[in-house]
């Protein structure tokens, strides 16, 4: 599992990373869980004296899949015809992700300035 998720503003981060998060993250985690252990969705009983972002991943039960060890969650467009798997980010690497975006921005717009204090007309 060495595999790396990465884009030119995403740092890079393993797979076996995004694992460990997702298992540690008290929502995700018992969903990956539960997903691994086989495809029934848990009965409701389990399910209602736990969170509401808990219970959205319930819902969307048929979405949800295990894919190369980490949850991910299938985008369909409306006509059908193209889907996509997209990553269930687990909190703490939300809030990884997020940080490294808005300094990705900031340095991108600093680095843009002009030295010279004209403007342009």
């Amino acid at each position: 599992m060495d595999t790396e998720v990465k884009t030119s503003i995403i740092p890079k981060v393993s797979v076996a990373e995004i694992r460990e998060a997702q298992l540690a993250d008290e929502v995700i985690g018992p969903v990956l869980k539960w997903k691994e252990s086989g495809p029934e969705r848990p009965k409701w009983e389990e399910v209602a004296i736990r969170s509401a972002a808990l219970k959205t991943y319930w819902s969307q039960w048929e979405v949800l899949a295990v894919k190369e060890g980490v949850l991910m969650k299938k985008w369909e467009s409306e006509n059908g015809r193209v889907f996509k798997w997209l990553l269930v980010l687990p909190q703490l690497l939300r809030e990884k992700m997020l940080r490294h975006i808005i300094t990705f921005v900031k340095d991108s717009r600093t680095s843009g300035k002009r030295e010279d204090n004209t403007q342009r007309v």
